[in-house]
């Protein structure tokens, strides 16, 4: 372990962590979902009569780099009104962000309403009726401090993870789960003797160490780098500098992709238009070549078909060509909400692998509360070695905690809790891909102002223990204060296939001619509730991750 703080950088950290102190940072960027609307509006205009409708792209690594490249697609007029008020609004961002740190809270108000000031006028501009709704701003943040791991934790994290994969192997609720959605694929029932089971060719795995360097695993993607690539800014901006140097250097995509594929084997990034949440689909590219799903089914150069081989793993391919492309994805955002072939892409790209985030066990419990609602807990999972392979949890119903006032809302939120012995601090989801909260659940301030944010049909809450009380988490400053930390770990499997693919397919499917897709509403920051109740355990799911 090494630490050099300074400033007001931390203390000290947990065995393998690296921390130096470094300068807080607030990245602010506009949110690129009323863009979209813009975007929109000017296409209907006159001025694109006969040519492309202009749009965003479909994958950029940041906001800024999106709303560029969509402001190529405008005609010469549009254009310059576009680029000069990105330029305002960059400048608003910019301020706000380098201020931040100093300023008082009305000064930062002021400044985020300069900022969605400039939004505004793009929206009116382009006579997008009614005013943008939602988060117009982006906030990403760095901590004032620095944190690198070293191979005593990389090491531990490497058995850790290999601890969940073997389980989940011997479990085979994964597999099968993987396999159900290959098989709607497949012409009939394909054979599926001598098939090798394993968690496929990458994935991504959250992983939260305490300060005595016990590994705590949270959910886990068949997708590659899906957890840091929103974050690939800060993180590259955190790595330079004068700290201390990596064991490795940072692998890029093409990198790991290289490593696991077999020769003549190429990835081909699934991308979608109908993103969930469009700012959380934000990344750096993985590959050069894209699926996109207006390609699939499609004939001439450009279409894109589909095989399940015998060993149920899927393949893509192009019209008239014999090299096959292995789909992958690179983001936590659902897409094909509206699309459904931008679904089955997704779905194919998590076909290779196993979904971890539903965690597929244990076995819940069923719990009748004292006023006749239902709670399941999910027990905690320890190896071992100390390593926890899924934290315990409880889902409660919502019912009790949306209607009544303030304070009978809390009351009956303390008796639900002391009754089922949940801790005072615990992550809590307010919906099935919403963000984790830390959450003080004895603070009536706090639970006011999380329950004021339930929809009233909101089924039921999802609450995760922490990795131990706080004062077991692995970073401390200098006043002693602990805070939490979470790692993105990727892996690859290199000897995942070490025969090529099949060169004819063991079976095809052709896909009907997609419809109009529906425009869906834009969720931000959850995904739609699939109508689970707390007393209904979860089941596997491609592309469940946040």
């Amino acid at each position: 372990m090494r630490v050099t703080p300074e400033g007001g950088g931390p203390g000290r950290a947990g065995p393998g962590l690296v921390v130096e102190g470094a300068a807080g940072v607030l990245r602010v960027c506009p949110s690129v979902v009323p863009f979209g609307r813009v975007l929109d509006r000017l296409g209907d205009g006159p001025g694109y009569a006969g040519r492309p409708a202009p749009a965003l792209p479909l994958r950029a690594a940041c906001a800024w780099t999106a709303l560029e490249v969509a402001g190529r697609s405008l005609n010469a007029a549009d254009a310059a009104v576009w680029e000069s008020g990105l330029r305002r609004l960059r400048s608003a961002c910019d301020r706000l962000g380098a201020r931040y740190h100093s300023a008082s809270a009305m000064e930062v108000a002021e400044s985020v309403a300069a900022a969605e000031a400039e939004i505004h006028r793009m929206w009116e501009w382009a006579g997008v009726p009614g005013r943008p709704e939602g988060d117009l701003l982006v906030f990403s943040v760095r901590l004032p401090w620095r944190v690198y791991w070293c191979d005593e934790l990389r090491e531990g994290t490497r058995r850790a993870i290999g601890l969940l994969l073997a389980r989940h192997g011997r479990d085979g609720t994964a597999e099968r789960e993987r396999v159900r959605l290959l098989g709607r694929l497949a012409d009939g029932a394909p054979s599926t003797a001598g098939r090798a089971r394993g968690p496929g060719p990458w994935g991504s795995v959250l992983v939260r160490p305490t300060v005595a360097g016990a590994v705590w695993l949270g959910g886990g993607l068949p997708h590659l780098m899906p957890f840091a690539g929103l974050h690939h800014a800060l993180l590259a901006e955190a790595a330079e500098g004068s700290g201390p140097a990596h064991p490795d250097p940072p692998p890029s995509a093409a990198a790991w992709l290289r490593r696991a594929l077999p020769d003549g084997v190429e990835a081909i990034e699934v991308v979608g238009r109908d993103a969930a949440n469009p700012d959380a689909a934000l990344h750096p590219p993985l590959t050069d070549e894209v699926a996109d799903p207006r390609d699939l089914g499609g004939e001439g150069p450009a279409g894109l078909t589909v095989t399940v081989d015998g060993g149920l793993r899927p393949w893509l391919g192009r019209a008239g060509e014999a090299a096959w492309r292995v789909p992958v994805y690179g983001s936590c955002a659902v897409i094909g909400r509206g699309d459904p072939r931008g679904r089955l892409l997704l779905a194919l790209a998590g076909a290779q692998g196993w979904d971890l985030t539903r965690r597929h066990e244990p076995v819940p419990a069923r719990v009748r509360l004292a006023d006749d609602t239902c709670a399941v807990v999910y027990p905690r999972v320890t190896c071992a070695d100390g390593t926890v392979t899924a934290p315990k949890r409880w889902r409660i119903e919502a019912g009790p905690f949306v209607v009544g006032s303030a304070a009978e809302r809390y009351l009956a939120w303390r008796r639900t809790l002391d009754e089922l012995g949940v801790p005072d601090l615990v992550y809590v989801r307010i919906a099935l891909g919403a963000p984790e909260l830390l959450v003080r659940t004895d603070s009536p301030l706090v639970l006011r102002t999380l329950l004021d944010r339930l929809p009233a049909d909101t089924p039921c809450l999802e609450l995760t223990e922490t990795p131990g009380p706080p004062e077991e988490w692995p970073i401390v400053d200098q006043a002693g204060r602990h805070y939490a930390a979470e790692l993105a770990v990727d892996w690859i499997h290199p000897r995942h296939r070490s025969e090529p693919p099949p060169r004819r397919p063991a079976s095809h499917r052709a896909l009907p001619q997609p419809q109009a897709p529906q425009p869906a509403p834009v969720a931000r920051g959850r995904r739609e509730q699939d109508g689970q109740g707390a007393g209904e355990p979860e089941e596997g799911g491609v592309g469940r991750g946040e």
